[in-house]
């Protein structure tokens, strides 16, 4: 192939020579991370995204965003094994193949993530299709192959017949999830929720979270010198990342640590067996964050220990929120640089803000819910039809066993698997997909 790699991965890319026998719709890291890993296990995969690069859901986010997960993260099973006060930094969100390099900062920036997930696909030469549009997807249900046909965005369309279809497009595929309230029609201001949120700017804002991302918004909105309210509907699960990143996280995949071994590791106890163990070492993180805790306490900040005082894990994998890592904005509440409101909930919207149930008002002129993402079901049934989508199990949440609904094992439809989950996560289980559709493709 000497002179000739550029009109070899031309030909790879648009599928010239060999249609794919994978199809995954979503270029973010839960896609690309599928698609290195059945690339190395020499099954034929497109990537289409309908984004013109790939990244630009992290670039389209709040300007603040870094990631929540560090460069040093463990699974809480971890203070179990082995001590963390001496743990040095290898890494826990890095991508196969391709680790991040020693100067990558402990938060990862969003434009930075990005910026890094386009060039982990040039790098590892993974065959995507931006601008690219589904028109129509269908499953024979004897051989259940998938007739897919795209859109690019010259117009021109194709249509492939695949093996497997395998959805990437994160936890509620980017659905909103926005609340009702009665006269927002009168409400002379702005409404807005999070996920369209870019960066604070001179107005008063009440900000309404639920994600974690509420207490970002708040922070980068106080940092913008903008007057801001948060609203607290229920009490809050808070964790400091300088202590409790250290006690939960920081043992597993220390300096030296084999990362393959690690996850295993990680990932070998039982979510239920890990609640347990999580509500021992939530007692040790309130103890050291007990200066936070109180300060928050005095102020009336509700918190709580978790479902059954286990921390943030079973609310991540349960609701995936609920929870707050803290990086700043918990002292910001305690000093009144972030005001509090949590003493009502919304009744309605008035002609200048909101009007709670005891009869108190707040003045705003733009009012954003940070109310998360919706049922991530929707978004798959709208690309396969309602129809084939009934047998679609949950997406996401812990099911009888205490295992992931769906996501990266068994979606309730053959040959249709769901992928999604932090840097970490997916790293892991997308060897998992690969290898099922490695099986089926070698009839095993």
């Amino acid at each position: 192939n000497h002179g000739k790699w550029h009109d070899k991965r031309r030909r790879e890319t648009e599928c010239e020579d060999e249609d794919p026998k994978v199809l995954i719709i979503g270029a973010g890291q839960s896609g690309l991370d599928v698609a290195a890993r059945l690339k190395y296990l020499g099954v034929k995969t497109l990537i289409v995204d309908k984004e013109p690069r790939i990244g630009n859901l992290w670039r389209k986010r709040y300007e603040a965003l870094c990631l929540h997960d560090t460069v040093c993260q463990s699974s809480s099973i971890a203070t179990v094994l082995w001590s963390a006060a001496d743990a040095g930094v290898l890494g826990y969100d890095h991508m196969p193949y391709l680790p991040f390099p020693p100067t990558w900062p402990v938060y990862t920036p969003a434009p930075k993530l990005a910026d890094w997930l386009e060039n982990y696909a040039h790098v590892l030469e993974l065959d995507v299709w931006l601008s690219t549009n589904i028109i129509s997807v269908k499953q024979d249900p004897e051989t259940h192959k998938w007739t897919v046909s795209l859109r690019r965005e010259d117009g021109k369309e194709r249509t492939f017949v695949v093996n497997h279809l395998v959805f990437a497009i994160g936890l509620g595929g980017g659905t909103l999830r926005m609340p009702s309230y009665p006269g927002a029609d009168e409400f002379q201001g702005k409404i807005l929720h999070s996920g369209d949120f870019t960066t604070g700017r001179d107005y008063m804002v009440i900000d309404i979270p639920v994600m974690p991302e509420g207490h970002d918004i708040s922070k980068d909105l106080y940092d913008h010198g903008v007057d801001v309210t948060l609203f607290q509907r229920g009490s809050t699960y808070v964790m400091s990342v300088n202590n409790g990143v250290t006690k939960v996280f920081g043992s597993l995949y220390h300096e030296g640590a084999d990362p393959d071994v690690a996850d295993l590791v990680n990932a070998s106890f039982p979510n239920w067996l890990n609640h347990i163990v999580q509500q021992r070492v939530v007692k040790d993180i309130a103890e050291l964050d007990k200066e936070t805790l109180d300060g928050l306490h005095r102020v009336g900040f509700r918190t709580n220990d978790g479902i059954d005082g286990s921390g943030f894990g079973i609310l991540a994998w349960s609701k995936a929120g609920g929870y707050y890592l803290d990086v700043g904005a918990s002292q910001l509440i305690i000093d009144g640089k972030i005001k509090l409101k949590n003493d009502a909930q919304i009744k309605k919207f008035t002609k200048d803000g909101l009007e709670f149930e005891n009869g108190s008002k707040l003045e705003a002129d733009t009012v954003i819910f940070a109310t998360g993402y919706g049922d991530s079901r929707d978004p798959v049934k709208r690309v396969i039809g309602e129809e084939l989508g009934k047998q679609l199990k949950p997406i996401w949440g812990l099911d009888a066993e205490g295992e992931i609904n769906s996501v990266w094992r068994d979606s309730g439809i053959p040959n249709m698997y769901v992928m999604m989950g932090n840097l970490a996560l997916c790293r892991f289980h997308s060897r998992h997909i690969a290898l099922q559709i490695k099986a089926v493709e070698k009839q095993i």
